[in-house]
């Protein structure tokens, strides 16, 4: 009996353990050395794995490597938005083309059954677009809203992603929204 017990409060606290991997001075494209972290309610061997393969999106397609390739991708991700480029440096927007922080971050969240990144707040993504574009708040507000209902982001129980722990590049975010747009409008 006791020996249950044991194994019972094992599992219970293994559960409840978030395993973090870490990279550190790893240089993405044009973008200044950081340190790169995933978390897994799994083990730290998933969260290893998990790293290597987010170091490894981030690499593919080739990311911009001059701060004219970043402004070039700027200005096609504003166009797709609805107004134009306004940012010039990779510098301007790194922190969110390549979060370094993804899964979980604290034990806790790792005691709710199957926890999930949450989406990156609406709000977020307007911001970003606020700052790297010149464009129609209305033109802005309906994107969003297609965003929004598209579950491409979230108004509850979301995470602004700059630093924080739930990240995807701020052009990856343009591009990625870009496609589900398309892929929702001609369905």
């Amino acid at each position: 009996m006791l020996r249950g017990v044991l194994v019972m409060a094992t599992i219970a606290v293994a559960a409840g353990v978030c395993n973090i991997a870490e990279k550190k001075d790893v240089k993405i494209g044009g973008c200044p050395k950081r340190t790169y972290k995933y978390g897994s309610c799994t083990s730290l061997d998933d969260a290893q794995a998990k790293l290597t393969a987010m170091l490894t999106k981030y690499q593919d397609p080739t990311p911009p490597q001059s701060d004219a390739e970043c402004k070039d991708l700027i200005d096609k991700a504003c166009v797709m938005y609805g107004g134009t480029g306004d940012a010039s440096k990779c510098s301007d927007y790194c922190t969110a083309m390549f979060p370094s922080n993804r899964g979980c971050t604290m034990d806790e969240q790792c005691m709710m059954p199957g926890f999930q990144q949450p989406l990156t707040c609406c709000g977020y993504y307007k911001s970003v677009a606020k700052d790297n574009c010149k464009i129609e708040t209305k033109t802005l507000d309906a994107y969003i809203q297609k965003m929004r209902e598209s579950q491409q982001c979230g108004d509850l129980n979301c995470v602004a992603r700059a630093s924080s722990s739930a990240s995807v590049s701020f052009v990856m975010v343009f591009l990625s929204s870009i496609v589900g747009l398309f892929v929702a409008a001609r369905m």
